[in-house]
């Protein structure tokens, strides 16, 4: 039995090292969105949402293929460093970027929509932006993909009812809290 079951929906983070802030412009935080949307093509896996903050990273994929799970995390977090590393590197110097990342199967399908509206608001929920019309403008989360589908006011209301859920010290959510 493979220890990343295929055909399911991950929601993974990964958090930088020493919690320091270190992808605190857009310019840092595009390396990130660019090896995601590297990973998603070359990998062929679906993302449901996403979000990247200062610190951290929230991704939401369905990947078909278990061996899918690890090379996701690899292109984002290795290529995401090894980039940062080359054009920015003298700026902080916090030894292995990335802590391990972490993953939570997501079963149901009220927990999606729920899990989707969290990620999404995300850096509403950490001040990196300051209001849904603000988030709806960054390339930093996927919270405009919620609103296309189903308009301003429903998307504010999917943010709204979760956005307040704690996160542990690795980042994550504890999903019965989402329930």
């Amino acid at each position: 039995m493979n220890f990343w079951p295929a055909n399911s929906i991950y929601f993974i983070t990964a958090k930088i090292s020493l919690n320091k802030k270190i992808f605190n412009s857009d310019g840092k935080k595009r390396i990130i969105l660019n090896q995601i949307r590297k990973a998603v093509n070359v990998l062929n896996i679906s993302i449901y949402a996403y979000s990247i903050a200062m610190n951290h990273y929230h991704v939401l994929l369905n990947i078909e293929d278990y061996n899918k799970h690890s090379k996701f995390k690899q292109v984002v977090n290795g290529g995401s460093a090894f980039i940062y590393n080359k054009l920015y590197g003298n700026e902080n110097s916090i030894g292995k970027m990335w802590l391990d990342s972490k993953s939570l199967i997501v079963y149901k399908q009220g927990s999606l929509d729920k899990v989707i509206g969290y990620i999404a608001g995300n850096l509403f929920k950490h001040n990196e932006v300051k209001d849904f019309i603000e988030l709806k403008k960054t390339p930093f989360s996927s919270y405009r993909q919620l609103v296309e589908q189903y308009g301003d006011e429903t998307a504010e209301d999917i943010v709204s009812r979760v956005i307040n859920v704690e996160e542990n010290d690795d980042g994550l959510i504890d999903l019965k809290e989402l329930i």
